[in-house]
């Protein structure tokens, strides 16, 4: 049975490729490394985009570990840049979540084979870290319980979070989600009002409206 422990990297100066960690989020970065230390890894992968790295690069400095194993395949999705206006249109923004959950499902799968490929299953427990992004890591958490990647806003994935999933042959557990006790309270919560807050780019600003509108769609 392969256990997942999946981290959304820490917080980030934009939601740009290239964009490094804010000074909070270093700090988020280490207490991850923290956390963590001493857990040994089989792989430890992370998305190609830099704020994964960095993260990815930080909780591997705090042990003797390989430098992280990078993938396009677990990138953020991507915005585009009339996304807030489709909002407008909830039945329109429904359709076009379900489409691009699918699309994320779908390179998730072909890591999910890489990973395997690159012997992340050689032994018979093997523990994965995977440092990615809020939408890959909610739509990975449905694959690995085997629900369909449509109920991935079901799942809340904070900056600089653990959530921990065991996968068997046919069968999926969540053993602890958006662990943040590392965190200090008043960083980690992305509702709350205080001025170091996460959660405040372009991404999670979608995140909450998103909730917003499925709540008004539901029955």
């Amino acid at each position: 049975m392969a256990r997942f422990l999946l981290v959304r990297h820490a917080s980030a100066e934009s939601d740009d490729a290239d964009a490094p960690l804010t000074p909070r989020g270093v700090v988020e970065a280490h207490a991850l490394a923290h956390r963590l230390a001493g857990r040994g890894f089989d792989a430890v992968w992370c998305s190609d985009m830099a704020r994964a790295i960095q993260t990815a690069e930080t909780i591997l400095s705090h042990s003797d570990g390989q430098p992280p194993l990078q993938s396009p395949l677990l990138r953020e999705v991507d915005h585009p840049p009339s996304l807030l206006s489709l909002m407008a249109d909830p039945a329109g923004y429904s359709a076009w979540d379900c489409r691009v959950a699918a699309e994320v499902a779908e390179r998730l799968r072909k890591w999910l084979r890489v990973a395997r490929a690159a012997g992340i299953e050689g032994d018979s427990n093997p523990t994965i870290l995977v440092v990615s992004h809020g939408g890959p890591l909610r739509v990975l958490i449905c694959l690995l319980l085997g629900l369909s990647p449509e109920a991935h806003w079901s799942f809340r994935v904070d900056h600089g979070s653990i959530s921990e999933l065991e996968r068997g042959d046919d069968m999926g557990t969540l053993l602890r989600l958006n662990d943040c006790c590392h965190l200090e309270e008043d960083v980690h919560h992305e509702d709350t009002k205080t001025p170091t807050r996460t959660g405040t780019n372009k991404i999670d600003r979608i995140s909450r409206i998103d909730r917003t509108i499925r709540g008004r769609l539901s029955p």
